[in-house]
């Protein structure tokens, strides 16, 4: 159970971070219109396709576990 409850800890902070990345990239593209992901990376890049998608998953993550903690799914 303690093994359990340290990888879910780590899933967390990761998710954390990516988040933040990926909240502080769109507020970058918002306010200066520069991708700085895709200007580090390349735009057409594999690794910021990667990057992009480890971004979304984050964002599935943590909205499944926000529901999971409300009760409202099984």
């Amino acid at each position: 159970m303690l093994f359990r409850n340290r990888n879910v800890f780590i899933l967390d902070r990761i998710a954390f971070f990516l988040l933040i990345i990926g909240g502080l990239a769109w507020g970058i593209i918002g306010i200066f219109g520069v991708n700085f992901i895709a200007a580090i990376f390349g735009a057409t890049s594999i690794l910021t396709q990667i990057i992009y998608i480890f971004i979304g998953a984050a964002a599935v993550y943590r909205l499944v576990e926000y529901f999971v903690r409300k009760g409202n799914v099984s």
